[in-house]
């Protein structure tokens, strides 16, 4: 922030604690705000665990003021859909999607993060995603530039060196998306993470009144560790 305040660009922020990461980071999920935020909402996906553990993971959803009304922008960082023999993803994203729903009944809701599942694989946190409403904004753009967002093996996807789309922008209804492109890409001098970057352009006043996002269920094979 002090960075951005240098290059004279004003934002509002948030920011909410996930967990400890590599035995001494607090590992945070944020949202920066050109427009005025007017209400601040952690989401605790994973209360069963302890800050000191992976497994505990949060949101943050943020609901900011534009000239065309409200929107709720949201961040999350997931797990993966197997993390050691137990599916936390499933897990988190049902308390997510119920999170959301709720929030989607008073203005219209955008979710972008890591989500840790690739789009190109069948069955698992990408089709969960989509099962709940959620629409993939990449799908329904005018334009794209673009596509795989992570294109080597990195923490958490070792061995797995073959390029995925791994991080997303969702909304809970139809919108008119002007533009999805990957920005500092992975792959190229202008990377700044292990990640590519997303970004998308929208028209915020073409929202569908009614949001089609609902919840899916708990698993109820998840046990608290």
């Amino acid at each position: 922030m002090r960075f951005l305040a240098d290059l004279g660009v004003q934002y509002e922020w948030a920011l909410t604690e996930t967990h400890i990461g590599w035995e001494r980071y607090d590992e945070c999920v944020a949202v920066l705000s050109r427009m005025p935020i007017e209400r601040i909402d952690p989401i605790v996906m994973s209360p069963q665990y302890d800050y000191d553990r992976v497994e505990r993971r949060s949101s943050l959803a943020v609901r900011v003021g534009t000239d065309a009304g409200s929107v709720w922008c949201a961040s999350a960082h997931m797990s993966w859909w197997d993390f050691q023999g137990e599916p936390l993803f499933a897990h988190e994203f049902a308390r997510l999607s119920q999170a959301l729903t709720e929030r989607g009944q008073d203005a219209p809701v955008l979710m972008g993060g890591d989500f840790n599942t690739a789009a190109q694989v069948r069955g698992e946190g990408y089709d969960l995603v989509l099962s709940s409403g959620l629409v993939d904004t990449r799908e329904i753009a005018d334009r794209t530039d673009g596509e795989f967002t992570v294109h080597r093996g990195i923490a958490g996807w070792e061995g797995q060196e073959e390029a995925k789309r791994i991080d997303f922008v969702f909304a809970d209804r139809a919108v008119k998306v002007l533009s999805h492109a990957v920005v500092f890409r992975d792959n190229s001098p202008e990377a700044i993470s292990d990640h590519s970057g997303v970004l998308v352009e929208l028209n915020e006043s073409s929202f569908e009144p009614t949001a089609r996002m609902h919840p899916v269920p708990l698993p109820s094979q998840v046990q608290p560790g």
